[in-house]
């Protein structure tokens, strides 16, 4: 296959990736949908394209996110199950 081939496999995959995403986040704010995301294994770059975000808004917002979790010595992960958010408390390692 040629170069211009997979640039257009990439672009369609890239659609079909924001058309499964966009509905898991619907009804979120945007730093849930940004952890929900992370937390789906999504990059940041990807995290934006789909929120139509800069890339450093969603570092930014991660990190802060992260920061704030890790201040009141809980945190969240969420998973996904079957297009669903299971919230789990997860202890920090002492």
């Amino acid at each position: 296959m040629e170069e211009k081939q997979f640039k257009e496999i990439a672009d369609r995959l890239d659609k079909i990736i924001k058309l499964i995403a966009v509905p898991a986040v619907e009804g979120k704010n945007v730093e849930q949908s940004m952890v929900f995301l992370d937390a789906l294994g999504f990059r940041p770059i990807e995290i934006a394209a789909i929120l139509g975000k800069t890339t450093n808004q969603v570092n930014v917002t991660l990190s802060n996110y992260r920061k704030k979790q890790s201040m009141t010595g809980t945190g969240q992960k969420e998973q996904a199950s079957y297009g669903q958010t299971q919230l789990e408390e997860v202890k920090p390692d002492e």
